[in-house]
């Protein structure tokens, strides 16, 4: 063994007579380094059985015995669930289908740029079985990937499944980076740099302390999964890749993988300093047969129609496609779907369709109107697609959110500035944490500040400290109110937002209530504490609609 000097005087463990019995070695986490006569150096993982050398050791560790390793299991968890709702919730699940997938060196900018303009083949498909997270594997320690795909092509789902995998491979290894998947719609809003901006939504998306955020990005403990480069504003996107290359230019060992739509990402004149690149494949004619042959005969009509129609076929390369029609179109005729035209006339067509099963299969317990539910839907879709936003929480609405007279409201009050009201994991929590910080810290303050003076004050003891009290909880309540710089302003800033909103007819009084209502009837699905449609082309169709009266 290497010889090597003792790491930690905790760390040392006295040995006589060279033997040891069922010693429990703490704060440890490396394999055995070191073996003097007398005394025995060790850092452990699991366990340790020493019987050869030493008689008998046992030492059981609990790997998760330090906040900073809680806190790690805390952040595995917290992305598992999320990324297992959103594959639950996907519109995928109906046509689970193993994609191809084309290896793309064109498509990243490496470092060995001299040895790729000499390539023959910079566009190759792989072997059918060969998934993703074998792709990922294959690159070892500091692995970076690009992930690209046309619209519906399965990308989000594919992203999401390479996370769980990479989930379970960190639980089970200690010594493996913490899988964290972020979209990079966001970053347009304040174009931070990179390793700034994961902070921010680390702790806006999973609840993760600003420090330990920091902590995490310096040391190089996650494996970045970014989706939507694609969803960046069109102006910004160029910056947001520039941003992205110095990021791992500086951060040269964090393994990342990043994900875009094909034709918005082949349209910059930036590429991406990545290792590798795939792109997902459209079903072939073979894998749509027999996902039919599969389903039975369920689906024999709409297998037909697919058969019989070009249109439909091309449509049907696309899993989300694909998933839609085996929704919709059963029982429907060929005459019916043959009046059609353009390929964009049937997707509009099958998306309306699928909005209209939506309603029928889930008309109990209505509790919002069809109209009421369409005029919001189509309103929150044209805001997200306005401003770059792929997930929607409730704390993050801003003034601009308002139509024109409701600003100038904002504007004239003075409360157009961004509210700094926490995000958390469930929806609204934020608003609230953020009334309660407010609330118990002046009042607080105030009935301190009201002893004093109540105290201060000539006349009986009690009736001073009853008076003080009572002055105090008075102060206190109205200090939580009028605090410009503090959380009970932002809180009151939202309501007044949240009020104009109401009164323009954009949101419904209950926003949460009714957002878990779009949830049931999967428009939207629920995504930690925030909200997202069950698929960006779905928030495109909404986001296209003309608004809808809401009665």
């Amino acid at each position: 063994m290497n010889q090597q000097p003792p790491l930690d005087s905790t760390q040392r463990l006295n040995i006589d007579n060279a033997s040891i019995q069922d010693s429990q070695i703490l704060q440890a986490r490396r394999d055995l380094i070191q073996i003097h006569k007398p005394i025995v150096y060790l850092t452990v993982g699991d366990k340790i059985n020493i019987s050869d050398q030493f008689g008998r050791v046992h030492s059981t560790v609990n790997p998760f015995s330090r906040p900073e390793d809680r806190n790690r299991k805390v952040l595995l968890n917290k992305v598992k669930k999320i990324c297992s709702e959103v594959l639950e919730n996907s519109l995928h699940i109906h046509a689970l289908i193993e994609l191809g997938l084309e290896k793309r060196l064109d498509a990243v900018k490496q470092s060995f740029s001299e040895v790729q303009e000499i390539c023959e083949y910079s566009k190759r498909a792989l072997p059918s079985n060969v998934g993703v997270t074998a792709v990922f594997n294959q690159m070892g320690e500091g692995g970076t990937l690009l992930i690209l795909g046309e619209p519906g092509s399965g990308k989000t789902t594919t992203l999401v499944r390479l996370t769980l995998d990479l989930i379970s491979r960190a639980q089970e290894d200690y010594n493996r980076t913490i899988p964290v998947v972020l979209n990079l719609s966001s970053w347009a809003r304040e174009r931070q740099t990179i390793a700034d901006w994961i902070v921010q939504r680390l702790q806006i998306s999973y609840g993760v302390s600003k420090a330990l955020g920091k902590f995490w990005v310096e040391e190089q403990k996650l494996l970045l999964l970014l989706d939507g480069l694609d969803e960046v504003r069109a102006e910004c996107r160029e910056s947001c890749v520039q941003a992205i290359n110095k990021f791992l230019q500086k951060y040269g060992s964090t393994e990342i993988v990043v994900c875009s739509r094909v034709r918005e990402y082949e349209a910059l004149s930036t590429h991406l300093k990545l290792q590798e690149a795939i792109c997902i494949q459209p079903l072939t004619p073979e894998q749509i047969k027999q996902y039919f042959e599969k389903a039975g005969d369920q689906l024999v009509s709409v297998k037909t129609l697919i058969d019989t129609d070009s249109t439909l076929h091309e449509l049907a390369k696309s899993p989300l496609m694909l998933s839609i029609m085996t929704l919709v179109y059963r029982g429907v005729s060929v005459t019916d779907l043959l009046n059609l035209g353009s390929i964009e006339e049937r997707r509009k067509d099958l998306f309306n369709k699928y909005i209209g099963r939506m309603f029928e299969h889930r008309n109990a317990n209505q509790q919002y109107s069809r109209k009421q539910t369409m005029h919001w839907l189509i309103w929150l879709a044209k805001r997200m697609s306005q401003f770059s936003q792929a997930i929607f929480l409730i704390e993050e609405m801003q003034a601009v959110w308002l139509p024109i007279f409701g600003l100038a409201t904002m504007l004239i009050l003075g409360l157009d500035k961004k509210n700094e009201v926490d995000s958390r994991t469930v929806p609204n929590q934020g608003i609230w944490r953020s009334v309660n910080n407010a609330k118990t810290l002046f009042v607080t303050i105030g009935l301190l500040v009201g002893l004093l003076v109540g105290v201060a004050q000539v006349g009986d003891i009690l009736d001073k400290l009853i008076s003080g009290l009572v002055n105090g909880l008075i102060f206190g309540t109205g200090s939580a109110l009028i605090a410009g710089q503090g959380s009970g302003i932002a809180c009151v800033k939202h309501f007044i937002l949240r009020c104009l909103l109401w009164l323009s007819g954009h949101i419904p009084w209950n926003y949460a209530h009714f957002l878990d209502y779009a949830c049931e009837r999967i428009f939207l699905q629920k995504v930690g504490g925030g909200y997202i449609f069950v698929h960006r082309m779905l928030r495109e169709h909404f986001a296209q609609m003309g608004m809808v009266k809401s009665s």
